[in-house]
């Protein structure tokens, strides 16, 4: 079962490496080339909100995982299958959101595109 408490706690640290870097959007490529204290901060708060991801979709996933050789789901070791994993239920939830609400949903899963 997923644990709420630990999923809203990396959602947490999530939003907050994405608002550190919102920060510095505006930031010029000169100056940050220029500022190699401010690259390595930047490097490391991108690599800490993609572990986030990975651990949110580790934790969600890892819930259905029974054994990872016998089953359809992405072992959560993978980080490449579990990102396809995740857009795959995101795709699965915004469709049966939108379609709840009285939209007419086409989804094409061969992209992931979802046409309303």
């Amino acid at each position: 079962m997923v644990d709420a408490e630990v999923f809203r706690n990396k959602l947490e640290h999530l939003e907050e490496y994405i608002n550190d870097l919102e920060e510095y959007q505006d930031l010029s490529l000169e100056k940050l080339s220029g500022d190699k204290v401010l690259f390595r901060y930047l490097e490391r708060t991108i690599h800490l909100a993609v572990e986030s991801v990975l651990d949110i979709g580790s934790h969600i996933i890892s819930d259905r995982v029974k054994v990872c050789s016998q089953t359809s789901w992405a072992c959560p070791e993978e980080g490449q299958k579990m990102f396809k994993e995740i857009q795959r239920l995101i795709f699965k939830m915004a469709e049966a959101e939108m379609q709840a609400r009285g939209y007419k949903v086409e989804s094409n899963k061969k992209r992931g595109e979802v046409s309303i």
